[in-house]
């Protein structure tokens, strides 16, 4: 029962519940304002490229993260095609945690029942 438990949690706690949010403005004052430090974002380049980096620095002039593999890029404002910022979703990370919730009170309920002996039938 614990088990069952303690695997959702974890499952819920590598399952990030996140949504894109684009950027319509690409000027470089634009991402320079909405931007900051810490965001993650999508970032779609002229060159083609497709980026998922964890910003550092933005300024007018190029937007600096770091790649989860750690390999640091810097991206000129001039050349990003599409830009998104990854937020979390709230409302399916609620969901999420109510159905984990939910799931564990039945495992343990469902462990926690009958260790008890049928009672025979005496005559």
């Amino acid at each position: 029962m614990w088990k069952i438990a303690t695997a959702l949690v974890t499952l819920f706690c590598f399952s990030a519940c996140t949504m894109l949010q684009p950027l319509s403005d690409l000027s470089g004052p634009a991402l320079a304002a909405g931007l900051k430090p810490g965001d993650t974002v999508k970032v779609s380049t002229a060159e083609f490229q497709a980026l998922e980096l964890k910003v550092t620095t933005i300024d007018t002039e190029s937007l600096r993260g770091v790649a989860p593999d750690g390999k640091s890029y810097t991206v000129p404002v001039a050349s990003i095609q599409h830009l998104d910022r990854v937020v979390p979703d709230q409302r399916s990370t609620t969901w999420i945690v109510l159905g984990v919730l939910v799931v564990a009170v039945v495992a343990a309920i469902a462990g926690s029942g009958g260790g008890g002996s049928g009672g025979g039938g005496g005559y």
